[in-house]
């Protein structure tokens, strides 16, 4: 029997309305929701699984409470001087695979979120303090350290960044 959209004998043709209706019944994916044209034999697939939805933990990343911990402690201590050994064992991981799920976590290795993290921290103090005083906050012993470290986080000096603010 020919099919009426190209002429050639196909399954979605020569199926009569009882077994097609037999079929659908046995399909786990109701028949409104199948696509035209398309009998679901093998169970629903779902075609937006997963799209534009942000995954809570990557495959191989940190567990949600590892990252939790990981980045409270970063947090608390944004000031200090953080060792890759001190963050892994409160993930409670070895540093290896620590420094390794972090950045498939969060797309940035642990030390260099830490400074971003001071950067952005430093944006926040900048608009009432002096850039001495917010460098000593963020936990950077020189003025010049902190300027070359925000210049590297932000793109431009910590003047030109209180400049741009007013």
């Amino acid at each position: 029997m020919p099919c009426c959209s190209t002429g050639d004998s196909h399954l979605c043709c020569s199926v009569d309305e009882p077994r097609l209706k037999e079929l659908q019944l046995k399909s786990k994916s109701p028949a409104p929701a199948a696509p035209l044209g398309v009998l679901p034999i093998h169970g629903p697939v779902n075609l937006h699984d997963g799209v534009g939805l942000q995954r809570l933990t990557a495959p191989g990343g940190l567990a949600g409470w590892q990252r939790k911990r990981a980045l409270e402690y970063i947090e608390e201590h944004l000031s200090e001087t953080i060792s890759l050994s001190t963050l892994s064992a409160v993930a409670q991981l070895s540093a290896y695979h620590f420094a390794r799920a972090f950045k498939k976590t969060l797309g940035v290795p642990p030390h260099r979120y830490h400074m971003n993290r001071r950067a952005e921290r430093a944006k926040v103090l900048l608009a009432d303090r002096s850039v001495t005083e917010v460098a000593l906050a963020v936990g950077y012993a020189e003025t010049s350290s902190f300027s070359s470290g925000f210049r590297r986080a932000t793109g431009m000096s910590p003047t030109e960044f209180r400049r741009a603010l007013t």
